[in-house]
């Protein structure tokens, strides 16, 4: 069965291009499926599952969109580290790196900061893997995140 000689419409042809289409076409039949109610947020928390990663995430990001209980579900259930993009690893420092609380990267990529359980951060230079500086600040402040 080839999708160029069916004719289908509505949910229907979401399904088709789902199980049989290329990736721009999953995608596309994705963006489709949301306006398909119930049964097109099915196919989409369906779609999580998806060999292809560039059709899981469209349907992660269109399952964020739901406010029904079973998206919420599925987004519990669903791992979105897969969309991360490694960077590099702190190699002299791996045995810092379990005491990391928090991190920020720089937009252009070139600058990670930490912070520890400590609450000693470091800024990092990302091309060197080097420490830029280290501060260490008042005792009585704790840190649950940095920008």
């Amino acid at each position: 069965m080839t999708l160029n000689n069916t004719v289908l419409g509505g949910i229907e042809r979401v399904k088709q291009l789902l199980a049989y289409g290329k990736v721009e076409q999953k995608i596309d039949a994705l963006l489709d499926a949301f306006e398909h109610g119930e049964a097109g947020l099915d196919l989409i928390i369906k779609a999580l599952q998806n060999s292809e990663v560039d059709v899981q995430e469209v349907a992660y990001w269109l399952v964020q969109e739901s406010t029904e209980p079973r998206a919420k579900l599925a987004l519990q259930a669903y791992n979105p580290y897969l969309f991360f993009e490694y960077l590099f690893t702190i190699e002299k420092y791996t045995d810092q790196v379990r005491s990391i609380a928090c991190v920020d990267i720089s937009q252009e990529l070139q600058t990670l900061v930490t912070c520890n359980y400590n609450n000693i951060i470091q800024v990092w230079n990302m091309q060197t893997q080097q420490v830029i500086c280290t501060f260490q600040p008042e005792a009585t402040k704790e840190f649950d995140q940095i920008a």
